[in-house]
């Protein structure tokens, strides 16, 4: 029960409403490339992350992929509709071993109807998220792709990298189609920006990741 206190949304809670929590919560294991859902299908539960990362992602037409969001420990999901009757917006996919805790939507929304309280933490979880998806739209509207890419990496490693005496390390496996769709752009353009980092010595590709210095986190 004690890695419920570690989720944002079950921080303030007393340790009745954890332990209520707690009842009906259950467990999960993926490895890299498994599907935590499928866009389109049943919503039968919302997720939190213990450890590790998920992407979620819309297919469009042209079967491209387009990223809605990266999440990391303590983050729960999705977001959106969370309880009326729609598919899952978007497919889950782990992006590392990855643990979860899911909830059962039907079992959740009795429970917050038994304890407002727990309901009004969802509430302010939610407004959040929105605030956050909004400072990602302008980020959009304003910034230069340079810009996007730039900060979207420093973002990532402030998540999910190990802090260096260099810089920080991210562990995290992405193709530059993977940042180009997170940020809406072109894997040319994501190619150039990045071999343009890595002749100025900002960057280093590896195979498990990516090292990012200390002089580009300190851009932003």
């Amino acid at each position: 029960m004690e890695w419920l206190r570690e989720i944002p949304m079950f921080k303030a809670m007393t340790n009745q409403q954890l332990a209520e929590v707690a009842k009906i919560v259950q467990s999960q294991s993926l490895e890299r490339g498994e599907f935590v859902f499928f866009e389109g299908a049943e919503k039968t539960a919302v997720y939190f992350i213990r450890t590790g990362a998920i992407k979620v992602y819309k297919v469009d037409e042209e079967g491209r992929e387009q990223i809605i969001s990266y999440l990391r420990t303590g983050d729960m999901f999705p977001h959106v509709g969370l309880f009326d009757d729609l598919p899952y917006p978007g497919t889950a996919e782990a992006l590392s071993s990855t643990s979860l805790g899911l909830l059962p939507v039907r079992q959740f929304e009795q429970l917050l109807q038994k304890d407002p309280q727990i309901a009004l933490t969802v509430l302010r979880v939610l407004s959040q998220k929105i605030l956050e998806l909004q400072q990602k739209l302008q980020d959009a509207t304003l910034q230069s792709v340079s810009d996007r890419v730039l900060r979207t990496l420093i973002h990532l490693s402030e998540w999910y990298g190990e802090k260096r005496d260099d810089g920080r390390y991210l562990a995290l496996r992405m193709t530059n189609r993977e940042l180009a769709n997170m940020i809406g752009t072109t894997r040319e353009s994501v190619n150039r920006i990045l071999n343009d980092l890595k002749k100025q010595g900002l960057i280093e590709i590896r195979p498990d990741g990516i090292w990012i210095s200390h002089h580009l986190l300190g851009t932003i």
